[in-house]
């Protein structure tokens, strides 16, 4: 499936197996279905949770739609079924079913700002600098949902941007963006996560970690490197757990909340280093391949395998 005016960020689904096991689409399988394709995702749970997501992003999406944007979202909305539909003709149905879906989920996020920024706490200066946590964000104001959604637009027309969703909620994500603009550092790239504080010690960061660096490595990146603001213990573990290691310490590089504040320098060496590289290959033409259903979902099984996320932290 083709990207729509250039939008599409990458979804990681991370559902509780059990939840999963339950999951049923937004329309009534009892009832005579006129398409093959709805027939397999009553069949399968995966399918109908990607549904049920669907619909409840639609919804929010016309919710936030001016009236004379209602009519083409239908429009476009019937346009994407059609296209949904014709997954039946290929040879690998649920892949192809599935990506339908986190293309159109991540279209209607992008553009109708479904994304939501992360909360204004972690930005304002409320107590202490040395107990400071919104410190690791150098930004003083909150970005706004459309600040949200041009960072999201301006990220992929080349570089990933994972989401992990859970109960209809985004608990973080992470995206990569160039390491320096000259043409020589394309092979290199920023890598930057976040997840929200009531998901912590859930495996959340190292799935979506999981999946982005898959993702650059497939798109032909060599070196990735992530700047963490000190000290931050948990997001030095979370980087080194999935190999990153530190490169060095910028000393007294931000000011914010009263107080100077170190950033360190970790990287991680993506693949074996070549002489005369391909330019790595944007996320459109690379969202074309049969490999990319896999790369999305990568990471979410160190979710679903490893903690519940209905259960508290522990």
């Amino acid at each position: 499936m083709g990207t729509r005016e250039g939008v599409g960020a990458v979804l990681l689904i991370a559902v509780p197996a059990l939840a999963l096991a339950q999951a049923k689409p937004s329309f009534d399988c009892s009832q005579k279905l006129t398409s093959s394709v709805e027939q397999r995702i009553c069949r399968d749970p995966r399918l109908a949770e990607l549904d049920r997501q669907l619909a409840d992003v639609y919804a929010a999406a016309r919710a936030r739609a001016t009236e004379a944007d209602k009519h083409s979202l239908t429009d476009s909305q019937r346009g994407w079924v059609k296209g949904r539909n014709d997954c039946w003709k290929g040879a690998d149905v649920p892949p192809c079913v599935a990506a339908a879906y986190r293309d159109r989920i991540s279209e209607l996020q992008v553009r109708y700002g479904l994304i939501p920024a992360v909360g204004t706490g972690r930005y304002l200066c409320t107590g202490p600098p040395t107990q400071e946590l919104t410190a690791e964000f150098f930004e003083t104001d909150p970005p706004t949902a459309s600040d949200m959604r041009r960072r999201v637009e301006e990220t992929l027309r080349f570089y990933p941007w994972i989401v992990c969703e859970h109960e209809g909620g985004v608990v973080g994500y992470a995206y990569a963006a160039a390491h320096r603009v000259r043409a020589a550092y394309r092979w290199s790239v920023d890598t930057s996560v976040y997840v929200d504080a009531a998901f912590h010690r859930r495996r959340v960061g190292r799935a979506l970690y999981t999946s982005l660096l898959g993702i650059l490595v497939t798109q032909g990146h060599f070196n990735a490197y992530a700047g963490i603001t000190l000290p931050n213990p948990a997001s030095v573990a979370l980087h080194e757990s999935v190999g990153f290691r530190p490169l060095g310490v910028y000393r007294n590089v931000g000011y914010k909340c009263g107080a100077w504040h170190d950033v360190g320098w970790w990287e991680v060496g993506l693949q074996a280093h070549r002489l005369s590289p391909s330019p790595p290959v944007a996320i459109d033409v690379l969202r074309q391949e049969r490999s990319w259903p896999s790369l999305v979902a990568a990471g979410a099984s160190l979710v679903r395998e490893r903690d519940d996320l209905s259960r508290p932290p522990g």
